[in-house]
This record gives C-alpha cells, structure tokens and sequence, in this order.
C-alpha cells in the first residue's frame, strides 16, 4: 500500500512539480527585462535633467550641447568640489577631475557614438573581460583593478565609461549607476542669410547733373566711384553706409563715358556690389547759321546766328571786320574768328567781309558751342565779276542794284570829300554814289594785322559797298521791324538805306541758301534750321540734275540740292556714317495717276549706303524730305509720294510758308510732290487694252453677223429647192 500510496503519492505530485519549474524558468528568463524596465538611471526611467546640475558652469554645459544622449553626475562624489577638464569632439565627450599631491585620486567619465569596449583588462591582458554587472538593467563590463576602477556599458550605440581611484564615499559601478542625462537644449534657429549688399543707380545720366545712388545692407561698406564726385564729401569715397542714399555729380563729358560704382568692405577693402552709370554729354545747344550762297569778292554781308549761350563763330577765308555789331559781340573782332553770347533774342548778326580775290573761292562759316563742337555751318561762294566786254557795251548800267528776289537788301555809301555838301541848316549830308554792289575797291575799317595793308589814306574815296542780309535770319531781312544788330558804323558818314528797286535778272534756277551749286561737299550741316530754297522755275529743263552726297554720322545732319531739296537726318539715326546722295529724278520718268498729278521737277531720288557698302533702305527712325514747290503753287493742295514701280503712295505732308513741302520718312526710295486731280483720269496702260477690248469685240460682232447671214442665205437655198420641185 505504501508502496501504492507512494506511488499514487509521486504520480500525482508530478504535475505540480513540473508546474513549479516551468515558474522559476520563466521568472529568470523574464527577470533582467523586468528589472531593466523597473530600475532607475540608464533604462527607460532615466532621470533627465530639467536644468544643469549644480556643480556644473554655464561653459561647461555649452561645452556639452552635443547631438546625442551625455551622462554626467547628478553631484560631485567626494573628495572633488571643482569643475572638471571637460573636452569634446564629434560623436565624443570626456568629463577629468584629479586631484595631485598625494596618493592617485581620480574620476572620468566619457561617451563615445560608436566606440568600442575592450576585449581584456588594461592591468592585465590575460583577463579576459566580461560581462559582470549592469548599469540601469544594462549590461555591464567592470574591470576593478588595484590602479583604477573601470566601468563600460553601450546605449543606442553608445560606449559610455566611468574610470575613478580614490574616491571616498562611492565606486565607479555605483556612480555609473547614478549618472543623470542631461537635457539638451534646442539647436537654435539658423540664423538668416543676410541679405546682399546691392547698389541701385540709373543706367544713364546727363554730364553735371546729380543722381541719387542707393545703398542697401552696406553694413558699414565703402562706396567708390570711378568718376564725378559725392555731394556731401566733395569727393569720389564715400564711406559708413548701411541703408542709404547719397547724392552723387556726374563729371562733364563731351562723350559717352561709363562710370561704376563699386561697394567694398570698409576694413578688408574686398568687393562686394557694384553698379554702372553711362554719363552722356549734354544736348547740344540748337544753333543756326545763315548766310548769302554767292557774293563778290571784298563784299560785306550778314551773316545771322541763331540759338542761345555762347557761341564761336569761324570763316575759313575773309574776316570779321572791327566794326560794330561785331566788336559788340565780340571786342577782339577784326581777324577770322569771333566769340560771344547769344542772349535772349535768339539771334545776332554780325558783319563777314569775302576775301579779296581774282579766283573762285568757297567760303565756310561754322557755328559751333564753346566745346568746339561744329552744329552749324554754311558755304559761301565768293565768284569774281566777270569783265566787262570791250566790244559790247551791253545795256547802261543802272545806277544802283538790289539784291535777287530771294533776299533784302540795304546799301552802304561812304562819304567822299568831293561828296560832302552842307544844306541850309549847315547839317552835313551824303549822297548815294552809283557803283556796282559787288565792287571790288571796298575797303572797310579793319584791325592792324600782320599781312594786311591798313594804310589806305582816310581822303581816299571809297567805293559804295552793298550790304546784303539774308532773309533767312528768321527777321524778314533789314526792313523787317523785328530787324537786330544791322550793322553801323562801317565807315564815317555811312547810313543804310533801302535798296533801289532796280531788280536783278531771275536766277535760271533756284538757289539754296548755304550750298553751292552742283558741289556735294558744300553740304549744310545745320541740324536745326532747315537752308533756304527759293520756288523751283516753271522751265524744269534747266534744272541742276547733278547728285550731291555727303557722309553723315550718327550726330546728323542736313544734305541739300540746289535744285530745291533738303533731306533733314536727326541725330541717333545712323549707327556710323553712312554716304548719303540725293538725285533729281527727270519728268520724263515719272508717270501720274488716274487721280495725282506730279509736279514737274520735284522728283527725287534718295539712297543711302552703309561704310561696308550695303545699301539702307529702311530707317527705325524717320528723316525728314522738303521740296520746293514752283511758284503759284499752293503747298496746302500738294502732297509728297513715294514712287514705287509707277505706283504712288501718299507721305504724310506738311508745307510752310517758303513754299516747300516736307514729308517723315522711314524708307529710301523715288519722291516727287504731287496734286489730286479735280477730275481722275484714265490712267495710260489701260488705254492699249481698251482697243484691245475694243477690237475683240467689233471682230466678234462682225463674225457673228457673218454667220447669221450664211445662215439665212442657206434657208432660202432650201426654200427655193422645194418649190422647183413641187
């Protein structure tokens, strides 16, 4: 039974038995996570910091601002009380104290992002190291030795060691147990980029005028210019800026000129912005020029300039005689060169003497600003008297001449001793001598200069001189009442009078103030005032038919044909200079419209030719076309046409009040001034085939009228047959 009774007794003590292992293996196996979980420092409750510990610096703690988890006492075990070495690098951090002058006491503490653990103990080699403890439910490696107490332990990839000798109230493997995380405080923003230092200026400006340049986020930097100077420093630095505005003078230039500005660091001196400004010379003054095409040699006349400020003006050949208006205008007056003021009336005229000579001579006379920058100028022919032929005393002279019908005129006479007479008051008067205009013989008061004869006797008699003044001067000419600086005092006792009305025999073909005839290098260069033309004459065959060229730039200029048109080209038109040719065009190759009339001797031809030799036909800006109308013509009823292949297109037209007629064009052509019809007209190609037409149809007709009849002639044909046969 016992035997029964033990048996039943172990059979059924089994089960529990079994039960009671299956426990104790489960709470081993179960029991390090457990006691990880449940135990404090370096598992899942470790205690974190809010602040630093107190033992800790403000440097320190900076110092340790790492990018992973750093461990540090939470106090200072004993015997230390001061702040430790601390060091760190990427991915590591080292906390040393030590304390010298006795026996070996020590405490370090470090972690290192992926470091090793070592395999054997650093006392003895032949220790193989393992693990023996924990540290916060982690595994753990102590190496305790007579010389150091070593701790190692690995956290989310972590090596973290506690090394100490000497410490008196605690070891390393209890310290490593008590070790706190230490909060780290968020990585502060990025700070922002700072915004470039940038420069704003205009791309252009007017030499002498200011500008205002703006700095931004200068911090402090230099401004330099390369050119012009700062209003506030008087110089080309300007210095300390951050976010500014300065004002800054452009320097006078008679080109283009690039400045740049250029913003430095004000220590280091290293660039960091710039900006550039083109400074363009100031718009030249407009300035105008007139004068007579053709005078005599030794002859005075008027020569009107126009415009305003200061002025130089130059003769290539004769001078400007020491005489008033001259010598108001200028007091060194008497060689070939005056300069003065233009005031307010915007003109002056002064007095050129034409050189003494037996020889055809061109005459230019330049206009320019003080810069010395020619804007207007005009050629004066000075052409000989022809003599008189012995064997032809030809018509009496008259007793005096005026000027052609496109000019005033006013005689100057000089009194002679056998001239002067006393009238009943004893006032002394003097008396117009009758002599050609253009004499020769002139002589007027003059500066004493090397080469020139002054020492004509004050009793010699002298000749009557001629003043001619253009009526081109914008005042109407010396009768005008608007009339300045008509010049006195060319000798004693020489009034001015009005011309005799004894005409002139009309020009046989129209001149044009300021150009010779048929010379292309006698071009007027007035950019502003357009030359003078007289009425193109109604007998069109005597037209000067010769081409006049000139090279004209990108500052302009005006190319005119002494058969009555002045092609105007505004500055900025040519990109370089360009051969410019303006031909007439005969009648006899112009064809009118059904509706337009061409007016005779208005057709032109215009070409244009680029310094490569291509030719220009269109313009991104427009020149500007005059013509001269004949006489009797009203400019209002006229219009300018492009002539394209014997179509006509209408050209935008203006006329003025010297019978001309102007025109805006973009492109280089045939132009001819034209008039619209009262009635159109058939235009001439049709007429051909209106008997063309015409013919076509009579045939037709005719054939049709033929076959009717042949018709008919075969009825009755047929007709007759039957009835014989009947």
């Amino acid at each position: 039974m016992r035997e029964n009774g033990r048996q039943d007794a172990l059979s059924w003590g089994g089960t529990p038995l079994r039960s009671v292992l299956c426990c104790i293996v489960l709470i081993f196996t179960l029991g390090a996570p457990l006691r990880a979980l449940a135990s404090p420092g370096i598992g899942n409750d470790l205690v974190v910091l809010a602040a630093a510990p107190a033992w800790m610096s403000a440097e320190t703690e900076s110092l340790l601002a790492l990018d992973f988890d750093v461990l540090v006492p939470a106090w200072l075990p004993a015997p230390f009380s001061d702040q430790p070495r601390a060091s760190t690098t990427s991915g590591y951090y080292e906390l040393y104290w030590l304390i010298t002058g006795g026996a070996p006491t020590f405490l370090q503490i470090t972690g290192s992002v992926g470091g090793d653990i070592p395999d054997f103990s650093w006392y003895d080699r032949n220790n193989e190291l393992t693990v023996n403890a924990d540290v916060g439910g982690v595994p753990a490696y102590r190496d305790l030795t007579p010389i150091y107490d070593n701790v190692y332990w690995e956290v989310d990839n972590v090596v973290y060691t506690v090394s100490s000798q000497g410490l008196t109230d605690t070891d390393s493997l209890a310290l490593a147990n008590a070790l706190v995380l230490l909060e780290q405080a968020p990585p502060p923003p990025p700070e922002p980029e700072p915004e470039p230092a940038t420069i704003s200026a205009l791309e252009t400006v007017t030499s002498g005028t200011t500008l205002t340049i703006t700095v931004s986020n200068g911090n402090g930097a230099t401004l330099n210019a390369s050119g012009g100077t700062f209003v506030d420093t008087g110089t080309s630095t300007y210095t300390d800026l951050d976010n500014a505005t300065v004002i800054w003078t452009a320097p006078d230039v008679v080109s283009e000129e690039s400045v740049t500005f250029s913003l430095t660091n004000g220590s280091a001196g290293d660039w960091i912005a710039g900006a550039a400004t083109i400074v363009i010379p100031p718009a030249a003054p407009s300035l105008s020029l007139s004068c007579l095409p053709e005078v005599s040699p030794g002859e005075q006349v008027v020569v009107t300039a126009g415009g305003a400020g200061s002025v130089v003006v130059e003769a290539s050949h004769g001078f400007w005689p020491e005489a008033d208006p001259n010598i108001d205008f200028d007091a060194g007056a008497g060689d070939s060169r005056l300069s003065g003021d233009i005031g307010g009336s915007g003109s002056v005229a002064l007095l050129w003497q034409a050189p003494e000579t037996t020889e055809p001579v061109s005459a230019t006379i330049t206009l320019s600003g003080m810069s010395g920058i020619t804007t207007a100028s005009c050629v004066v022919a000075v052409t000989p008297l022809e003599e008189p032929n012995p064997t032809d005393p030809g018509p009496e002279a008259p007793a005096s001449i005026s000027t052609p019908a496109t000019s005033s005129a006013a005689v100057i006479t000089a009194e002679t001793p056998s001239q002067s007479r006393s009238d009943s008051d004893g006032s002394a008067t003097s008396t117009a001598t009758p002599a050609m205009g253009n004499s020769m013989n002139q002589q007027v008061p003059r500066r004493n200069r090397p080469g020139r004869d002054t020492s004509a006797s004050a009793t010699t008699p002298r000749a009557t001189s001629t003043l001619r003044l253009p009526e081109s001067d914008g005042t109407g000419g010396a009768g005008h009442p608007s009339y300045v600086g008509a010049p006195s005092g060319v000798g004693s006792g020489s009034p001015l009078v009005a011309p005799t009305s004894a005409p002139l025999p009309p020009a046989p073909r129209p001149v044009l103030s300021g150009v010779t005839r048929s010379s292309p290098e006698n071009i007027t260069a007035d950019a502003s005032t357009p030359p003078t033309l007289t009425p193109v004459p109604a007998d069109t065959a005597s037209r000067d038919m010769d081409t006049v060229e000139a090279m004209i730039g990108p500052e302009g200029g005006m190319l005119s044909h002494p058969a009555g048109a002045v092609l105007t080209v505004p500055a900025g038109v040519f990109p370089s200079p360009s051969r410019v040719s303006l031909r007439p065009v005969p009648d006899s190759a112009l064809s009118d419209s059904h509706d337009v009339a061409l007016v005779p001797g208005t057709g032109y031809d215009i070409k244009v030719y680029a310094v490569d030799g291509q030719a220009i036909t269109r313009l991104a800006r427009a020149v500007t076309l005059g013509l001269a109308l004949p006489s009797g013509l009203d400019p209002q009823q006229a219009t300018v046409y492009s002539v394209e292949s014997n179509a006509l297109e209408a050209m935008e037209s203006v006329s003025d009040d010297e019978a001309m007629i102007h025109a805006s064009l973009t492109h280089f052509s045939r132009f001819a001034a034209g008039t619209a019809r009262e009635e159109p007209v058939l235009p001439g190609w049709i007429l051909p085939w209106l008997v063309i037409a015409g013919s076509a149809v009579v045939i037709l007709a005719a054939s049709a009228m033929a076959g009717s009849l042949q018709r008919r002639r075969a009825r009755i044909t047929r007709r007759s047959g039957h009835q014989r046969v009947r």
